[in-house]
């Protein structure tokens, strides 16, 4: 194991203020100038803000500590309502608490949005402990504008944060960090080669840190956090991709053989790490990788873990600096997948066998392989693993199967015909069932007929 220090702008003394007063960031990503000696002990003297965590969102659930949230087309009638599920009994309920409200109108205190010029906007839901935080952003569409609201738990005391083109395009949101009173949000525009974090609440939407990606960088992303300090992955360009000389007349062979020798060279892509605070301070870190070392990673308490394909794990301690690697014995190679979502130091991975991808549950601390739990899907006769949607301490939420129907679809040439599809099953699982892989789902009762039109 070698022992590796952080640069010493860790060390950088700021007072931090809410977001609100924070001043927006320039500055480039490059190294510091300066010895990296004192940064240990150092560190410890950076005036903290208070600690981020990560929101995980999708298009149809968010956990706190006591029940799901979701933003549902209730009665699949059009428009759209913030909904709570109860994993107990699996039974959900719109997010309002007025007398004799029917649920249906503009008027209840739980509506969102709605359908508009036959198109959906892009809505989102995020727990975040007696908070949640409700996203709609139409603009792509032009079916609806764009806002932040956050209400307590129960649906009360909804204030709108932010609205309009001041946030970010939020139509394809998954993540967001929160401090417990403030939202960060990753807004990143390659095509324009610019990075950006911004810091919503109440007082609105604030600039973080903004910076143009410099040559030779293809792209920051946020990966997690770390105290109050959020983890920027920085990758640098890939060598261009020259087309295969021989063109159409390239056998098979040839072409295999040159998209794996261009696979080669993307693997060989320089990464490294770098920290930023909600402050707006971007700290470079020692931590560089080859992207191919870190085709899937996970980001725990201190420790940022990046696995590559053949299973050697590659861990950085960001608390001690230090960094380690080991080979992990997996049963097959691993695919890679960013959308992914762990339980503690368990992370859910697709691990290549007998030319399929099975899923499992890996537990990066000690290496251990679990095959998820299986349900039945779609024709109850072929195998699936349950897609974990959220989970909190006691429960995983997750769509267990489907239940198909006939439909009538006209095709293009104007004649209707018969078409299969499916509307989702979801259900509840206990978190040590699921991580056991005997989970026994309780199904949800929904308010449409899925969560998906």
């Amino acid at each position: 194991m070698k022992k590796l220090k952080l640069f010493s702008t860790l060390l950088a003394t700021a007072l931090l203020t809410a977001c609100a007063g924070a001043t927006n960031s320039q500055q480039p990503m490059t190294a510091p100038a300066e010895e990296p000696a004192a940064s240990a002990a150092a560190a410890q003297q950076r005036q903290q803000g208070a600690p981020l965590h990560r929101i995980n969102m999708c298009r149809y659930a968010t956990m706190n500590e006591s029940a799901a949230y979701a933003v549902m087309n209730v009665n699949d009638a059009g428009k759209y309502f913030m909904t709570k599920i109860d994993p107990e009994s699996g039974e959900q309920s719109v997010l309002c608490s007025r007398a004799n409200c029917a649920h249906n109108a503009e008027s209840c205190p739980a509506y969102l949005a709605q359908i508009a010029n036959g198109c959906v906007p892009s809505r989102y839901a995020a727990a975040d402990g007696s908070q949640v935080y409700w996203f709609i952003d139409g603009r792509y569409n032009n079916s609806e504008g764009a806002y932040i609201d956050r209400t307590d738990a129960n649906g009360e005391n909804r204030i709108r944060m932010a609205e309009g083109n001041e946030l970010p395009n939020m139509s394809t949101l998954d993540i967001v960090y929160s401090d417990g009173s403030s939202l960060y949000i990753e807004d990143a525009d390659y095509s324009q080669k610019r990075f950006r974090v911004l810091c919503v609440n109440e007082n609105g939407v604030k600039t973080v840190y903004e910076t143009s990606l410099p040559e030779g960088v293809e792209e920051y992303r946020v990966i997690g956090c770390w105290q109050d300090q959020l983890l920027v992955r920085e990758t640098a360009s890939r060598p261009e991709n020259p087309l295969i000389p021989k063109g159409d007349a390239a056998t098979e062979e040839e072409l295999r053989a040159w998209l794996q020798e261009e696979d080669a060279k993307a693997n060989k892509v320089q990464e490294k790490l770098w920290l930023l605070s909600t402050a707006g301070e971007m700290s470079e870190t020692p931590f560089t990788w080859e992207a191919g070392q870190g085709i899937q990673c996970q980001v725990q308490g201190s420790m940022a873990r990046f696995l590559s394909e053949s299973g050697e794990l590659t861990e950085f301690d960001l608390q001690s600096g230090e960094t380690s690697t080991r080979q992990l014995e997996l049963p097959g190679a691993v695919r890679a997948d960013y959308s992914i979502e762990s339980i503690g130091a368990w992370q859910t991975v697709k691990i290549q066998e007998n030319g399929q991808y099975t899923a499992y549950l890996l537990n990066y601390e000690t290496g251990e392989t679990r095959m998820q739990p299986i349900t039945w899907y779609k024709d109850s006769v072929t195998p699936q693993s349950p897609r974990m949607a959220a989970h909190n301490d006691v429960w995983v939420f997750a769509h267990i199967s489907e239940e198909l129907y006939n439909r009538q679809v006209i095709g293009s040439d104007g004649v209707p015909y018969t078409a299969q599809s499916g509307n989702g099953i979801y259900g509840f699982a206990k978190v040590e069932d699921y991580l056991a892989g005997n989970a026994d789902w309780k199904a949800a009762t929904l308010l449409a007929t899925d969560f998906y039109e």
